[in-house]
This record gives structure tokens, sequence and C-alpha cells, in this order.
């Protein structure tokens, strides 16, 4: 790469209008080099006003463009932006996150002095009212996520994943892009082939995106639900996990369920559920006094039942995505998807 890479950053879209306007303002302050810029913003064909306002930015700034996704999910349009992109490094931002402005700058600089093959910085949780903020809360805190430090460290490290990083086009292309298979936490996929490989993702907190998380319980639910499948997904193409944090709330699961039914045979075992249940929901409460304690007392109520729907349906979802173990695993276990879009049409929005 030059001494002043260029740059693609690809913005994936879908019913992104509440917080598209704020994503592509930050976006096109950055202190990097507007020549050397680029910004492809790929709409999965969104039902609400997401690609009519991406259009009007576009007509004020030269360096947007419109492309479509028929097929709707974030790692096809992925590779339709990675397909369309002319810049030397790739930095994916997502349409509900906003980042600082001098984002792509400390990226592309640390992604040149660290040697890594896959850079990012911290995931910084927000959330507009009560229930939106107390979830921002629990994700970002270690009882709530494991050891996914993306959400909380506070010092530079290599990493299993990195949310919005850069990395160089020259790797995506290598590794066949982004895995269309993985609807959900195509990501983490993709790092761990690229750890598979021999190599590196590094993390810096002194990167940061300000992401905005989901606003309801069930919205939440559904999403971890969606991740801990994804993991299922990556154990059955890679035969192990880039990390162990997937298997704890599926092991509480597990274990719930069976003294569960144990104990409506043996009434033995039913002390040892009665001991388990306990001990997870104090567990629960204290952690969730805990954060409150530091960040707002008004939370403790609530943090509770996030981790507890944070755990349950990460846990859920991996064991419902199991049985995809029985069947045959795909033959190129390591290259991605990026050929099986080459024939889908990109369409320009000028």
């Amino acid at each position: 790469m030059g001494a002043v890479p260029s740059v693609s950053i690809i913005v994936p879209v879908l019913n992104e209008e509440r917080h598209i306007t704020e994503c592509l303002r930050a976006i096109t302050v950055q202190d990097y080099p507007p020549d050397r810029l680029e910004i492809i913003v790929v709409d999965g064909l969104s039902t609400d006003r997401t690609a009519a306002i991406v259009g009007e930015h576009a007509a004020r700034d030269h360096r947007i463009r419109l492309l479509s996704s028929a097929k709707r999910r974030t790692p096809y349009s992925m590779n339709i932006g990675l397909l369309a992109a002319r810049g030397e490094v790739v930095v994916r931002i997502d349409g509900h996150s906003v980042v600082t402005s001098d984002h792509v700058r400390r990226s592309v600089e640390f992604l040149q002095q660290s040697g890594a093959d896959h850079v990012g910085g911290l995931m910084r949780a927000h959330g507009r009212g009560y229930v939106a903020s107390t979830i921002a809360l629990a994700i970002s805190s270690p009882f709530g996520v494991g050891n996914a430090r993306f959400r909380y460290t506070d010092r530079e490290q290599d990493i299993d994943t990195v949310p919005f990083g850069a990395i160089r086009r020259e790797t995506l292309l290598r590794l066949g892009g982004f895995d269309e298979r993985f609807h959900v936490g195509q990501d983490s996929e993709l790092d761990f082939r690229i750890t598979l490989s021999g190599g590196r993702i590094r993390i810096s907190p002194a990167i940061s995106t300000d992401y905005y998380c989901r606003d309801s319980l069930s919205r939440l639910a559904k999403q971890f639900f969606r991740y801990g499948r994804a993991k299922a997904f990556i154990l059955h193409k890679h035969q192990r996990l880039p990390a162990a944090r997937a298997l704890a709330p599926a092991g509480l699961l597990i274990c719930t369920a069976a003294l569960t039914l144990g104990s409506s045979v043996f009434r033995v075992m039913r002390r040892p559920l009665g001991t388990l249940a306990g001990s997870y929901a104090l567990a629960c409460t204290l952690a969730g006094v805990a954060v409150a304690a530091r960040r707002g007392l008004k939370h403790a109520p609530l943090l509770p039942i996030v981790f507890m729907v944070l755990h349950i349906s990460h846990g859920a979802g991996f064991l419902s995505g199991l049985p995809v173990l029985l069947t045959p695993r795909p033959e190129e276990r390591v290259q991605g998807s990026l050929r099986a879009v080459e024939a889908t049409p990109a369409v320009g929005s000028r």
C-alpha cells in the first residue's frame, strides 16, 4: 500500500432511515484525504426511505455511491460492495452506527503499524430510552457477553474478531469475501478464516464506534438467538469455534434441562436444580447491581432480566443450530462466497 492508501467504506443497510443520516454525516467528515476515500452504500431493497435518503446525500457528495442487493442479507451486500470497491483498504461501517471523525485515519494507521490482517476498535453500545440504554450496559459487561472484548476492552491486544474493522482489499479477495451462508455472524466467520490461515486480528481502544442497540427485549432475544445459531454453523464449517464463550450459555441450558427432566423422576435432583437456578438468578442480580452502581441505579431492576435474555437466547440459538452438524460439510471450508455474487447486478443511484 502507498503512504496514504485509498479507502473504500462499505455500508450495508436495510431499513435504516432512523440512523442513516447520522451515519453518513459522520463518514463524510472524516479527516482522511477526501480524494482517497469512497463511500459505497449497499441497500438490501429497503421498504422505508433509506435508499431515498442515501440518494439525497449522494447528490451532494460525489464520493457516495448507492448500490442495491436483491438478496438483501448483509454478506451479499458486503460482497457486492467489495466487487465495486476501488480502494486498497476496505472499512465496514453499519448503517445504525456512528464513527468518530478520525475513525478511518486511525484504522488505516493501525492496520499499517500493527502488521495485523484485520484491525478495529471498541463497539460502544448506546440506547435511546430506558430499555435500550439498559441493554447497552448489559452488552458492554463481561458478565453479559463473556470475553467478547471488542465491547469493553481498555488495552490494545490480539482478539478473535473486531466489528467495523479495516482490512486490505487483497486479503478479502484472497479469502473469497464473505460467506453468504452466514446471514448473521459473517464478520466473526471471516475473522476465523483469517486466524486459521495464520493471520492476526487486533483491536485498539483508541478506535471506537458508537452503535445503537436494540430497543426491546424481544428484539434483543431474536438478535442473540441468531448470534448463537451462527456459532453452530461456524462449528459445522470449521469443526471448531473461534472462542469458547459460545459454549457457556448452551451449557447452562443443557444442565438446567437435564436437572429439570431428572427431578421429575428422581426427587433427589430437585435440590441441585433449585441450587442452580437460585445461584444463576443471584449472579444476574449481583452483576446487575454492580453495573448499575457505576452507570446508574435506575437500571438495576432491569439489568438481571437483560442478562438472562442474553444468555438464554444465545444458548438456545446455539443448540437450535446443532442439527446442522449431522449434514455434510461444505467442500470449501476456507473460502467465502465472492464468486457466487459476481453475477448479482449492482444498481447505482446515479
